[in-house]
């Protein structure tokens, strides 16, 4: 009897295990007695949310409709070229006045004939301007710090002038110049519109020491261009002409107005009487170049009329200086001069 009742204890056991079992088991879509919750889905990229709460979904904001802009506003084209691009050049004299503008390249002719006193201003789209007066040979590129060219007529005190302007009415062609003429290497001490007292366009000579008579003898004379060497005094002989004594402190100054990178230097000595028994002329037998930041190097002409020319290691400086100078008076009446000065280099 006793193993009967065991027997069905067993059996009843075994039938409860198995309920259990069928009622822990979920077909799928099938639910426990909870809703499930709807939109719990977390953005991709986000922190996944807590169980149970929702992540808000943000309201996006609206982009604003793109709006083009106005006419006024746009960049200019090449075919519309802007106001600063326009060279105004104005000549005024005693009794009249005459501007002319343009892009690109402008001429300008003043009505009468030059004189003393005569100004032409130029006011240019960027710091250099190419600039040749009717009569010189060739154009010059100056630097202008101001985007201002200002030239005065000053015939009763400028060999140069005179001479180059004589007769005739003060003209001039004045461009832009160009990015390919600005690269090269040229000669970056010519202006012959260098003044002996201030300068609104550079190169600007200097001197401690010069033999002034009526313009004769002055400091630009060795920048403007001119090489005729073999005479000494006026037009086209005119020339940098210190007085007999020249001291080794005695200086003559190339200012550039900006950096500048230089290769060489180039003399023609004034040579008026070279070769002949007691000349006219001395020479510089050592000239001391002394750049911007202090550094130097010595040159040593020779007694020669031709064009000399010494090459440096490329400095770049915003001027160079001649001094230390030392005179080779021997078979001369002792006058040494420079007729003219070329510095080879190029933009900085």
């Amino acid at each position: 009897m006793k193993k009967t009742i065991a027997l069905l204890l067993a059996i009843l056991m075994m039938a409860l295990m198995a309920a259990c079992s069928s009622t822990g088991t979920k077909e799928p879509g099938t639910t426990d007695g909870t809703t499930p919750s709807v939109g719990e889905s977390v953005e991709e990229g986000s922190a996944s949310a807590s169980k149970g709460e929702a992540t808000p979904t943000p309201t996006p904001t609206p982009s604003a409709p793109a709006v083009s802009p106005s006419k006024e506003e746009e960049s200019p084209t090449p075919s519309e070229p802007v106001d600063n691009e326009t060279i105004t050049a104005t000549i005024t004299a005693k009794n009249y006045e005459v501007t002319e503008s343009g892009k690109g390249t402008v001429e300008i002719t003043g009505k009468t004939k030059v004189a003393a006193g005569d100004k032409l201003v130029v006011t240019a789209p960027t710091n250099y301007l190419k600039v040749q007066a009717k009569g010189m040979t060739k154009a010059t590129i100056v630097y202008l710090p101001d985007k201002t060219f200002t030239y005065v007529h000053a015939s009763n005190a400028n060999v140069f002038t005179s001479g180059v302007f004589a007769g005739g009415k003060l003209t001039f062609t004045l461009s832009t110049p160009t990015a390919e003429e600005l690269a090269e290497v040229r000669n970056l001490a010519l202006n012959p519109y260098d003044a002996k007292t201030g300068t609104t366009a550079f190169p600007h000579a200097d001197t401690n020491n010069e033999y002034d008579q009526s313009g004769q003898f002055i400091a630009r004379n060795a920048i403007d261009g001119y090489t005729s060497n073999k005479g000494h005094g006026g037009y086209s002989y005119q020339s940098w002409g210190p007085r007999a004594t020249v001291l080794a402190t005695d200086y003559y100054t190339i200012d550039f107005g900006r950096e500048v990178t230089l290769s060489s230097i180039a003399l023609y000595l004034r040579a008026d009487g070279f070769g002949s028994p007691n000349s006219h002329d001395a020479y510089f037998s050592e000239i001391t170049l002394v750049f911007s930041d202090g550094t130097s190097t010595k040159i040593n002409p020779t007694k020669t009329a031709s064009k000399q020319e010494f090459t440096f290691e490329e400095k770049t400086t915003t001027s160079i200086k001649l001094t230390g100078f030392v005179t080779d008076k021997s078979d001369s009446q002792g006058w040494a001069a420079i007729t003219e000065i070329e510095v080879m280099g190029k933009e900085a």
